[in-house]
């Protein structure tokens, strides 16, 4: 299984839209894709309830689930797996 992960510290540079367009060019050349939405707005979850198509698959995580769902991700035969990330962590780490 592939993974990708968009990343990047300053929200608004279009990780979002990236990832759907990857996912659907994926699925278009015939891989089983998985969306992972990992950040708070779930824009890409969205997305995908505004469409009728079953694919790609688009999952909203909280990002303490994410290796749950990497490993059942492999049990459904997951081709790729694209990571839609936060601009952030929060939590009680060291702040730069």
């Amino acid at each position: 299984m592939r993974t990708i992960a968009l990343i990047s510290q300053k929200s608004g540079v279009g990780k979002t839209i990236l990832t759907i367009h990857l996912a659907t060019a994926f699925v278009s050349a015939g891989y089983n894709t998985v969306l992972l939405a990992l950040d708070t707005q779930a824009s890409a979850a969205e997305w995908k309830d505004s469409k009728a198509d079953e694919t790609p698959q688009v999952m909203a995580i909280p990002p303490a689930r994410l290796s749950k769902v990497i490993e059942n991700s492999k049990t459904i035969e997951t081709n790729v797996l694209i990571l839609d990330t936060a601009p952030h962590i929060r939590g009680n780490g060291p702040r730069r």
